[in-house]
């Protein structure tokens, strides 16, 4: 006999809440990625419809976003490195170059 074989001889066959529990899983997550699927669907839809039925209101907004993006922009991109010069006061020199 091949180890192959025997190994599944020796093994004992999953239980039925195992089996119950898989099942579960999987269908949790078809369900969850056909729900993320919708909502994205859902929101291009809302978008295409904002673009063309909405063009003049939009394109007002536009000065105003750009000003907003500084901020948020710099919010978010200073995230990544524990902010400005942390550790020189540990005595370490700083990597982080501006």
């Amino acid at each position: 006999m091949e180890p192959a074989q025997t190994q599944q001889q020796n093994d004992p066959a999953p239980s039925d809440a195992n089996r119950e529990r898989e099942m579960s899983q999987e269908l949790s997550y078809r369900s969850n990625k056909l729900l993320r699927w919708t909502i994205w669907t859902a929101g291009a839809v809302a978008l295409a419809y904002l673009v063309v039925e909405h063009r003049p209101h939009l394109l007002g907004w536009i000065p105003y976003l750009i000003i907003l993006a500084c901020p948020l922009m710099h919010l978010f991109m200073h995230r990544g490195h524990g902010g400005h010069d942390v550790r020189r006061d540990s005595g370490e020199q700083s990597t982080h170059k501006h």
